[in-house]
């Protein structure tokens, strides 16, 4: 069995403004997984990873209103989890 563990942090601007800037975002990856490694030519495992700290998503409301004002979502988070298979013949 072999454990993996991983973080990464990114930044990345969202126009051409200098650091820093309300533009500018960061962004976190936390990752963990588990994997069967008895064997040389097989690996087999789980792994689970979240991005924390991608931009919000923008919209309006959905009725007609002369001054609608533009929505903001909560910050947005994406969660994969996944069943790794890698087979070398």
């Amino acid at each position: 069995m072999a454990l993996n563990g991983e973080y990464e942090l990114s930044y990345g601007r969202l126009t051409d403004h200098t650091f820093p800037t309300d533009n500018s975002r960061v962004s976190h990856r936390v990752g963990a997984g588990v994997y069967y490694t008895g064997r040389e030519d097989l690996q087999l495992g789980v792994s689970y990873y979240s991005v924390l700290g991608l931009s919000r998503v923008r919209g309006v409301p959905s009725q007609s209103v002369e001054t609608a004002e533009h929505l903001e979502s909560e910050p947005v988070t994406l969660n994969v989890l996944s069943f790794n298979v890698e087979y070398i013949w």
